[in-house]
């Protein structure tokens, strides 16, 4: 499998994110939702986590329809589970790095929850965006960029991956909806399983 050694430098700088949440376990709960603490109400949990699943699904069926592909790649099973995986998992704690930052520093000013929430969406939607204008962009395969569209699902499938974590601690559930969210794109702008669903 042939990915870029950028790739493999980003990675490493998540592999320290990763590093940073084992060692700080202990300060994290203080900077989710007061009402985090287990256990979760049922219904409360299954009806966000569907809403979850929902939004990334859509989020990515509209990446796939409205994203224009310029090569075709040569990715096989084994890889693209590989890359996912790699990428879904440690990818997915350098976002929460970066909302757990900007929910510690909104604490510092404010102890009412949903400015404390917000900043850390802001955190997290910062860096998502720079990662993702300023080196995703140029290491992916060539294609045409996303409809207007996508912002909006984006934010949506975004909010409600950081209020997974925020309000239930579901980590492991938001880092399986990354793991999905790669596999289809890197299917998408590489593989040809996905060229009957691109738009020509």
């Amino acid at each position: 499998m042939d990915i870029s050694y950028k790739i493999w430098i980003y990675w490493l700088f998540c592999l320290f994110a990763m590093a940073l949440i084992a060692f700080s376990r202990k300060a994290i709960p203080q900077l989710l939702s007061p009402r985090s603490k287990p256990p979760f109400p049922g219904s409360g949990y299954r009806l966000l986590l569907g809403a979850g699943w929902a939004s990334t699904l859509l989020t990515e069926a509209a990446y796939i329809l409205t994203t224009h592909k310029l090569e075709t790649g040569a990715y096989t099973v084994p890889d693209l589970l590989i890359y996912s995986i790699l990428n879904g998992v440690l990818e997915q704690f350098m976002f929460v790095v970066w909302f757990l930052a900007g929910c510690w520093i909104a604490r510092r000013v404010t102890r009412k929850p949903v400015w404390i929430f917000a900043g850390g969406f802001l955190g997290f939607a910062l860096f998502s965006g720079a990662i993702h204008a300023f080196f995703w962009v140029r290491v992916l395969p060539p294609h045409i960029p996303m409809a207007l569209v996508m912002p909006a699902v984006l934010v949506t499938m975004s909010f409600l991956w950081m209020w997974l974590f925020w309000r239930y601690r579901a980590l492991a559930a938001i880092v399986m909806m990354h793991v999905v969210v790669d596999f289809l794109m890197i299917g998408h702008l590489n593989s040809h399983w996905f060229d009957s669903l691109a738009l020509r």
